[in-house]
């Protein structure tokens, strides 16, 4: 089989599971896609909004570079230097200020990230790449170091573009690219050599503070609430407890779902763990432990809901008849258990907000609780509305008990049974949000340096399998471009990508 391949032909490298090579016959449309300015490549059409209205020439006067070269004992010309011996590099160089243009262009909520990625992998590229004087030698570029490379570097070692980074040291000499690169990435400079002392321990440990005492306190409130329950007789506060209860069982069923999901195998390890045959890992699929601890405790949740939600309906039916007069005791004793609970989760609430706010990286926890006491603080305070009224107005206000408490099981029920809902979505499958698409796109054409070499991306799906997404892409590339090379571009597509956000399968292949 050839190296390279017509237009015509595919050549598919999955490299998340195969390593196999197959062969197909395809014809691409060029109207199905569009066009951006030279050095950009060309995406489908349902991405055109990527490029529609980028005036890159606007953006690239920000970020112009020097075109005289000073890493010399001498000034000397632009196409000489040094750091340009790996033609991949200059290439690198000289499309950053389309793709930096781009990244500002297209704004996304992530683009700090992106461009700090770019900046640190093109950091890493140019430390293999030492600023040294050259001797111009006839057609010879010859190092301090005795090394010979040809004008044009045909036989020079390619540079590897996708080197992991691993700690970038501050440049003792800041040549014109490295003035060039402060500029483009000022932000990204100052945060990586000019780093601002960190806070983030203790405001770490504030947040665990908050988690620990939202987990505890529930189980202080549950018995405190029981005791409210028994003593006022209130449908509306067995409701409020029940809620409380079943909160701390659904605690308990996520814990053990994520024990088990934790003995699968991880993020990006499939291929070498089953290729070693590790007998440690048990599943294969262990994320999807989570959506169906979710599933199966929001079909308990929805069946207890419905269960006291037909007792409330029955008590108003008898209270309508005449058979049945609601004898609530919503004196100072209940009555001040259940305004604590409030109190205390409006405390926790606010801590959760505030320890969410000082940890603006990794806020999904303190967030869902934060969510967990607000829904607790509206239930609560309908109870304690419903108990009161009925004790206090009597007459004609003792269907406030029974309707307060009905109103809460739907509430419970329906949220719940939305959450099913999602979950049973999750575990079929479904297509990624055009939000996380069009990030996943800017983070290909722009993120890695190896994209200098795509020229298309013809086709870019998403779909979600569990609680993590599974993406295929279809790129083309230079006419030039090894299978080897093809391949190792196909496999930093995939690690860069697996890496960003929550990835659980990526394929990309190559034509």
């Amino acid at each position: 089989m050839s190296q390279r391949m017509n237009d015509s032909k595919a050549m598919t490298i999955m490299g998340s599971h195969s390593d196999d090579l197959v062969v197909t016959q395809e014809y691409s449309n060029s109207e199905n896609y569009i066009e951006a300015t030279e050095g950009m490549p060309r995406i489908p059409k349902q991405f055109k909004h990527l490029y529609l209205g980028l005036d890159s020439e606007k953006y690239e006067v920000m970020y112009k570079p020097e075109h005289v070269c000073d890493c010399g004992k001498q000034q000397g010309e632009y196409k000489n230097c040094p750091h340009f011996v790996d033609p991949a590099f200059q290439t690198l160089f000289e499309v950053l200020p389309k793709r930096l243009a781009h990244i500002d262009f297209v704004n996304s909520e992530n683009k700090s990230d992106i461009r700090m990625k770019l900046f640190v992998q093109v950091m890493t590229a140019l430390e293999q790449l030492p600023c040294e004087p050259i001797v111009k030698n006839n057609d010879l570029v010859i190092t301090h170091q005795n090394e010979t490379v040809g004008k044009k570097s045909k036989k020079s070692k390619p540079l590897h573009l996708h080197t992991v980074h691993q700690a970038i040291q501050r440049p003792e000499h800041e040549c014109h690219i490295h003035r060039d690169l402060k500029k483009m990435f000022a932000e990204e400079w100052e945060e990586l050599f000019n780093p601002k002392p960190k806070v983030e321990q203790n405001n770490k440990r504030c947040g665990t503070i908050m988690i620990n005492l939202s987990f505890l306190s529930s189980f202080v409130l549950l018995f405190i609430i029981v005791i409210a329950v028994v003593i006022s007789m209130s449908m509306s506060i067995l409701a409020t407890a029940m809620d409380l209860v079943l909160e701390i069982l659904s605690g308990i069923v996520l814990f053990i779902a994520t024990r088990l999901a934790a003995k699968g195998i991880k993020n990006g390890q499939y291929q070498h763990t089953l290729h070693e045959n590790d007998n440690n890992v048990k599943y294969i699929y262990a994320r999807r432990y989570e959506s169906l601890g979710v599933l199966g405790f929001s079909c308990i949740m929805g069946t207890c809901s419905i269960g006291l939600g037909g007792e409330c309906l029955i008590q108003i039916v008898e209270i309508l008849k005449g058979d049945y007069h609601p004898v609530v005791v919503f004196n100072a004793l209940p009555m001040t258990i259940v305004l604590v609970t409030i109190f205390l989760k409006i405390f926790l609430l606010i801590g959760c907000q505030i320890a969410a706010n000082r940890n603006p990286h990794n806020p999904d926890s303190y967030l869902a609780y934060r969510d967990d006491h607000r829904n607790d603080i509206l239930t609560n305070t309908l109870g304690f509305l419903g108990a009161t009224l009925a004790y206090y107005l009597k007459g004609k206000w003792c269907y406030c008990d029974p309707i307060a408490s009905f109103i809460l099981c739907m509430y419970i029920m329906f949220s719940w049974s939305s959450s099913a809902v999602e979950q049973m979505k999750q575990l079929a499958g479904h297509r990624t949000e055009e939000k996380v698409m069009d990030e996943m796109m800017v983070r290909l054409i722009n993120q890695m340096p190896c994209s200098i070499y795509v020229t298309a991306v013809e086709g870019f799906i998403g779909y979600s399998s569990g609680q993590q997404n599974v993406y295929e892409i279809r790129i083309n590339v230079q006419n030039n471009i090894t299978l080897a090379k093809g391949h190792d571009i196909c496999q930093q597509i995939q690690n860069t990508l697996r890496n960003s956000r929550s990835r659980k399968m990526l394929r990309a292949h190559r034509n």
